[in-house]
């Protein structure tokens, strides 16, 4: 997945919590967030635990795996934990990423 096709999932003023650091506002700082962090994602697993909503705005929980590949070693990582999406309906009728946070238990 590339950086680009990450951030047309979000919406414009997406809020990023990760576990430690600043909150990340908006698509040009998830951008530039993504960039930094230059690692190519290999693989994501996710199970859904919760998925609720309505015709606007939805939100799912789910636990996850990730394996990614750190560009500048080529060390390949493996996390996991839990995940929060809330998900904003657009007037086109797309779904995109408002707010995503998570916790990693490794």
């Amino acid at each position: 997945m590339t950086i680009h096709s990450v951030i047309e999932l979000c919406t414009e003023d997406v809020l990023l919590i990760p576990p430690t650091g600043s909150p990340i506002v908006g698509r040009k700082a998830l951008t530039e967030w993504l960039q930094h962090e230059s690692s190519d994602v290999i693989s994501v697993d996710s199970e859904i635990r919760l998925l609720r909503g309505n015709e606007t705005m939805a939100y799912k929980i789910a636990a996850f795996s990730s394996t990614s590949r750190v560009a500048s070693t080529g060390e390949v990582l493996t996390s996991s934990g839990s995940h929060l999406w809330i998900l904003e309906r657009s007037t086109e009728g797309k779904w995109r990423v408002a707010l995503l946070t998570w916790m990693l238990t490794d």
